[in-house]
């Protein structure tokens, strides 16, 4: 069953990236999920942009890791 709504009115905060958490490079890797083999991808996740090419870039960089692509 498929289930549609419009939240016009729907509330949404982002975590922002500040200068005393880090900025950018204080946002978890994709690995930080604390179980091997376990990736996290996200707009809140990684080193690189806001929303959708964080989104894009972190989810890159986990298939990444997972595939093991790069690895030795």
């Amino acid at each position: 069953m498929l289930d549609e709504r419009y939240l016009h009115r729907m509330v949404v905060t982002h975590g922002r990236p500040t200068a005393a958490a880090g900025g950018l490079s204080g946002r978890p890797g994709v690995a930080s999920a604390g179980r091997a083999g376990a990736f996290v991808a996200g707009d809140w996740v990684g080193p690189t942009g806001m929303l959708a090419d964080a989104s894009i870039t972190s989810g890159w960089a986990a298939g990444v890791a997972a595939g093991g692509v790069g690895r030795s």
